[in-house]
C-alpha cells in the first residue's frame, strides 16, 4: 500500500520557487544598466526614491595646450608679382646688313673676307673671314684679320685683329684697319662711335656701350702693338634684352600655311 505525500506542500514550493526566479531576473532587468530601467520605472509612476541622490557633475579634464608651431616667413621677390610689360621698353640696336651684304662690302674695302657662309657643316652659325688656315698667332708680321659672324640672316659681330709694328708696313696695316672702322660704322649707321676713331688710332684701350651694342678696342697685355676690335650686341639693361628678344626673329614661330589660315 502506497503513500501519496500531501500536495498542499508541493504547490507551496512550487509558488515559492517561482516568485524568487521571477524576482531575481526582474531585479537583474531593473538594476542593469546603472539602474537606469528602475529609475525609468520610478519616474513612470512618480515614486520618490531617488529624490535624495545627489547629481553628478561630470568632471571636464583639461586639454593638454598644444605645442608651439614656429612661424616660417616665406619671402617671395617683389618683382615675382609684377607683370611683364607686353611690349619692348627701349631702342636697341641692330647690324642694317645682312651677312651677305656687310661680306660684299669688306671686300670692296680690300679685305678678302670670302662668303658668308656656314662655320661648319650643319652648324647654325655662319661667318666670313680673311684669318689663314694654319697662321702663327705670335707672328709679329704686320697683319689684318676681319671675321664677320652671326646666323643666316643676322649679323651678331664684328671681330678684327691687327698686328702694327712700328714700320711702314705697319703703318699701312694700321690706316687700312681705320678705313675699315670707318666703313663699318657708316654701314651700321651707329655714327656715335665715330668718338671712339681718335683714341682708336692711338691704339688707346676703347669701351663704348650705346643701345645694346657695344665697341671694344683693346691690346694686348705685353704687346701694345697687337690689338683687338670688338663690335658686337649685348643688351645690358632689363629693358634691352626684352626688346632684343622681342625682335629677334629667329625665335618667332612661324606662320602656318597659307591652306591653314583659310
Amino acid at each position: 500500500m502506497t503513500v501519496t505525500p500531501p500536495r498542499r506542500k508541493n504547490k507551496t514550493l512550487f509558488w515559492i520557487s517561482t516568485i524568487l526566479i521571477v524576482s531575481a531576473v526582474a531585479a537583474t532587468v531593473l538594476l542593469a544598466n546603472n539602474m537606469r530601467n528602475l529609475q525609468s520605472v520610478a519616474q513612470r509612476y512618480h515614486l520618490t526614491w531617488f529624490d535624495h541622490q545627489e547629481k553628478v557633475v561630470p568632471k571636464f579634464v583639461a586639454s593638454k595646450p598644444m605645442a608651439k608651431l614656429n612661424r616660417l616667413e616665406a619671402r617671395v621677390p617683389s618683382n615675382f608679382f609684377k607683370a611683364a610689360p607686353s611690349a619692348p621698353g627701349a631702342f636697341v640696336r641692330t647690324f642694317r646688313q645682312t651677312g651677305e651684304s656687310l661680306c660684299a662690302k669688306l671686300e670692296q674695302s680690300g679685305v678678302a673676307v670670302g662668303r658668308w657662309e656656314q662655320s661648319a657643316p650643319g652648324a647654325t652659325t655662319f661667318e666670313c673671314t680673311n684669318a689663314p688656315v694654319g697662321a702663327a698667332e705670335a707672328s709679329d708680321a704686320p697683319s689684318l684679320v676681319v671675321a664677320a659672324r652671326g646666323t643666316f640672316s643676322q649679323v651678331t659681330d664684328v671681330r678684327i685683329k691687327i698686328v702694327v709694328p712700328f714700320t711702314p708696313a705697319g703703318m699701312a696695316v694700321r690706316d687700312r684697319f681705320l678705313s675699315v672702322v670707318a666703313m663699318l660704322i657708316e654701314q651700321t649707321r651707329w655714327l656715335d662711335l665715330k668718338a671712339s676713331v681718335a683714341s682708336i688710332s692711338r691704339l688707346e684701350n676703347v669701351a663704348q656701350p650705346a643701345f645694346g651694342a657695344k665697341l671694344t678696342f683693346f691690346h694686348e697685355y705685353n704687346n701694345i702693338r697687337r690689338c683687338t676690335l670688338l663690335l658686337d650686341l649685348q643688351s645690358q639693361t632689363p629693358q634691352e634684352r626684352l626688346a632684343s628678344a622681342y625682335f629677334e626673329k629667329a625665335k618667332w614661330f612661324p606662320l602656318p600655311p597659307a591652306e591653314l589660315s583659310r
